[in-house]
């Protein structure tokens, strides 16, 4: 399997960056999709294959955020008060980077399960889908910050924008809703185990968690 790299750095505007890369992916590759890793992930690469084995449109993983769930923590020690110490932190995950599109339902963790929205750490995406939102939204356009590019116009498929009830959208969120707008649909991925570097490498794995009596 054939790919190309690209990368930006010291981008003090992700939407920015998302866009330069998006267009990148259409305008200097014939790659069929386009996979976002941000720096700050820690993932196994059989997981990110098995986002190819799904075969969605858009599919990301489901990323803790960068803090410790302490609830969940006190419900694995108390549940496996032998655990090791090192073990708790794969059910310390806090996990909001995603919304599913029934609130409240169960999945599997093995399965891609449909959301509303999520964050772009990780996520694949078909071509089609930047070639079908840039024939559905013509107008927005916009010159490249890249100087290196000539004035270059490029398509703005992230953005910051608002939900129905006025609610601010980073700029993933955004672009998840526009492609559901479109008719699309988009998916999580659980079976990721993922660790999200801050001040510490904040990991989760949604198995274990759903494996400790009384943690969420």
């Amino acid at each position: 399997m054939g790919f190309e790299y690209a990368w930006t750095k010291s981008s003090s505007v992700i939407t920015i960056a998302r866009n330069l890369l998006s267009n990148w992916f259409l305008k200097r590759t014939q790659c069929t999709h386009l996979l976002f890793i941000d720096a700050d992930m820690v993932f196994r690469s059989d997981d990110v294959l098995a986002l190819l084995d799904a075969d969605l449109d858009v599919i990301a993983a489901m990323c803790p955020r960068k803090e410790i769930n302490w609830l969940n923590v006190a419900s694995a020690a108390r549940t496996w008060p032998d655990m090791a110490p090192g073990e708790l932190a794969k059910v310390a995950g806090s996990y909001g980077t995603y919304q599913l599109k029934q609130p409240g339902q169960g999945f599997s963790v093995e399965k891609p399960v449909e959301v509303e929205g999520i964050g772009t750490g990780i996520m694949l995406i078909k071509r089609h889908v930047f070639l079908a939102m840039a024939d559905a939204h013509p107008d927005e356009v916009m010159t490249s910050p890249d100087r290196a590019g000539g004035n270059e116009t490029i398509h703005t498929f992230f953005d910051i924008g608002k939900n129905e009830r006025g609610e601010m959208l980073s700029e993933d969120l955004f672009f998840c809703k526009r492609w559901r707008d479109m008719g699309g649909a988009v998916y999580g991925a659980p079976w990721f185990e993922v660790g999200h570097i801050g001040s510490y490498e904040f990991r989760g794995s949604l198995s274990d968690i759903a494996a400790v009596q009384g943690t969420a």
